[in-house]
């Protein structure tokens, strides 16, 4: 027995003779004002004070599960506070309404019954799975582009776009790297993937890259824990999270190993092969902490160090069996919150560190490649209500990115960025919000956004938006200066879209809803690279692409209340083309769908979910990638013992055993199975 497997083998007998077991999922929601409009930094707090945590700045909140927990106040300073009585709902709304006001508390079930303020889409875990993966096919529109296993790099895509036009943040720290303008999912480690919430406005107050939205991830767990894992491809997992709640400080300790061996057989052009040289280990340490200093002061921070370990197996048709590759990434971010009775200020500091060293010892060709990249942002932002319908929101950032490498040089680029927004009525039930951001990129060139918002608020049940605006995305350091063919003369590549969305909420019930989204979006200039003249055998990237791409997108996400049953469903048709080649755009599925479910009967929790990818074109020669159906089913059993829980999770994904890629020359795995053990203190 290997070393990793008795480090894992051993908890795992310890917690599954032990007396004591893991609480539900966190209990998530939204605070908003009574006009519908997102309230920053309210408490949510047990009813003794002593367990709390506080919402972002767009009035999310996550706060720990506990069976003992049954109501929940709320509160924020210049606002009436407010009791939230749970019940079985998975996210929870709730409009706090400003002092003063008459009378005692208000005890609430999640919503007003006149609310109509829009609600930002939010998303938890519907299964068990320990594939993060599975979480992020929940999201409409999204497709995912992985090079095969664990070790392989994982690249995320919105409605068709390049990866490079979604940002992903990790608590408020941008996980986009300077160096090639897109984020590795499997950098992130899987426990830190709990909810997922879609930012409003992105182009406006993300910049470059943020064209097709922004991600958020919430990292934070807020609960005592140990858990373990083993499966399939030599798989094996421990991770532990310590967390601290007194009465004016949080804090939360997270730390875990994982290791696989990773080699799968896998099928192409009907012969049986085994992928080799596609082993991953990862350790990391994360810590976050909250502090409420008043009540109208709090600090926010949070830390990353992640260090992997993995096999490059290269495409099928040209293997890399000597070939490795160590990245560590370490992030970080604090920002100081001071409250107003009608808005908020706040200084946000991230940074972003990562260290990648490739090497390939072939003797035929060599290959020993480093690069050192750096991020660091400040962010100055202040939004206030200035009467009862009128509120702006003003953002000031700089940001400096450095890179040192081997095959890029060293440079150092410097940004400073200034946006507005603002919120006003146009007409009774109509709200008009239009915005505009500036970018000054190093040392003369400027950069300019622009969108508007109208929102139509008349409805109690349902929301209504049209947003028209523009976005870009600035060369990255290896477009610019790649050894050869860097290119420093590139433009921004710049695009404008337009959008309706719509969503009608059932009973009031904000659990459970329908939507209809439909986007046209176009982009110029795309940095594509390319022979630098004609005959050249050197290629360089050159502004010299142009795209439109059109999606239109039905779902529904539903909570049954008779049967302990809630289901998740997503259907998109997207008709991407390339105008300069009158192609479709490589690797943009026409059709994508998803259908999810869990199903809770007494102890045992069964969920399932599939997501399908349509055939995709992966060159100008007609040559495809067929569909395939990505598919997960978990079976989780948990059993309470002086008040704490032990949860057993199988975990079962590719059923079907189905032979597919995502990126052609790269197999996924085929049919994997995990256990995993948790083992959680209450609260």
């Amino acid at each position: 027995m290997q070393p990793n497997q008795r480090l894992i083998i051993l908890p795992a007998i310890i917690l599954f003779f032990a007396q004591t077991a893991l609480a539900d999922e966190p209990i998530a929601g939204q605070v908003f004002t009574k006009n519908g409009a997102p309230l920053a930094y309210a408490v949510i707090a047990d009813t003794t004070g002593q367990t709390w945590s506080i919402a972002d700045e767009n009035g999310f909140f996550t706060y720990p599960n506990s069976a003992s927990v049954n109501l929940l106040s709320v509160a924020r300073y210049g606002y009436q506070t407010e009791y939230l009585q749970l019940s079985n709902k998975n996210f929870y709304t709730i409009a706090l309404l400003p002092i003063p006001i008459a009378g005692g508390p208000i005890v609430v079930t999640g919503a007003s019954k006149d609310f109509s303020g829009q609600i930002s889409n939010s998303y938890s875990k519907l299964s068990g799975s320990a594939n993060p993966l599975n979480f992020f096919y929940q999201l409409p529109g999204i497709t995912i582009r992985s090079y095969g296993g664990k070790a392989g790099i994982i690249n995320l895509s919105t409605n068709g776009s390049p990866t490079s036009h979604t940002k992903i943040l990790l608590g408020a720290t941008d996980l986009t790297s300077a160096q090639n303008g897109e984020t590795d999912l499997s950098q992130i480690p899987l426990t830190l993937i709990n909810q997922i919430t879609l930012a409003n406005s992105p182009g406006i107050f993300y910049g470059s890259g943020a064209s097709d939205g922004v991600l958020k991830i919430n990292p934070i767990q807020n609960s005592n824990l140990i858990s373990a894992a083993l499966g399939s491809f030599g798989y094996s997992a421990i991770n532990a999270n310590y967390a601290v709640n007194q009465k004016i400080f949080s804090t939360n300790v997270s730390i875990g190993h994982e290791t696989e061996d990773g080699n799968f057989k896998y099928i192409y052009k009907d012969s049986n092969y085994t992928r080799q040289n596609n082993d991953f280990e990862r350790n990391y340490l994360a810590l976050s902490g909250q502090l409420k200093l008043s009540e109208k002061n709090n600090i926010d921070a949070f830390f990353l160090e992640s260090h992997h370990k993995r096999g490059v197996s290269g495409p099928i048709t040209f293997p890399s069996p000597l070939a490795r590759r160590n990245d560590n990434l370490r992030i970080g971010s604090v920002s100081f919150n001071r409250l107003h009775q009608n808005g908020f200020s706040k200084i946000l500091l991230s940074s972003r560190k990562s260290d990648e060293n490739f090497s390939d010892q072939n003797p035929n060709y060599s290959i020993n490649s480093r690069h050192k990249i750096y991020s660091n942002i400040l962010k100055v932002q202040y939004k206030q209500v200035i009467n009862k319908n009128i509120a702006v929101n003003i953002l000031i950032q700089g940001k400096q990115e450095k890179i040192n490498s081997t095959d890029v040089g060293q440079h150092t680029r410097n940004m400073q960025a200034l946006a507005f927004e603002l919120h006003a009525p146009l007409f009774q039930y109509f709200k008009f919000i239009p915005a505009a951001r500036v970018d000054k990129i190093g040392n003369n060139k400027i950069n300019r956004i622009e969108s508007i918002r109208f929102r139509f608020l008349g409805w109690s049940q349902s929301e209504l938006e049209y947003y028209v605006g523009s976005g870009f995305r600035y060369p990255t350091f290896n477009d610019l200066y790649w050894n050869p063919g860097g290119n420093p003369d590139l433009k921004p590549e710049q695009s404008w879209s337009h959008s309706l969305k719509y969503r009608l909420f059932f009973n009031n019930n904000f659990d459970n809803h329908i939507y209809l989204n439909i986007t046209d979006k176009h982009t110029d200039d795309l940095i594509q690279w390319a022979p630098s003249s004609t005959n050249s055998s050197m290629w360089q990237p050159q502004n010299i692409a142009s795209s439109r791409r059109t999606n239109l997108t039905i779902g529904t996400q539903m909570k049954l209340n008779k049967i302990p049953l809630q289901f998740s469903a997503h259907g998109s048709y997207q008709n991407t083309k390339d105008i300069e080649k009158q192609e479709v755009l490589l690797y943009a599925p026409k059709f994508s769908g998803f259908l999810g479910a869990r199903y809770k009967i007494g102890q045992f929790i069964i969920s399932g979910q599939t997501y399908y990818t349509g055939k995709r074109q992966i060159d100008y020669y007609q040559n495809y990638l067929p569909g395939y159906w990505h598919t997960n089913f978990s079976l989780q059993y948990s059993k309470q013992i002086l008040g704490n829980q032990l949860t057993i999770i199988i975990d079962l994904t590719n059923p079907l055993d189905l032979n597919y890629m995502s990126i052609n020359g790269y197999p996924e795995p085929r049919r994997a199975m995990n256990i995993s053990l948790k083992y959680e203190l209450a609260s």
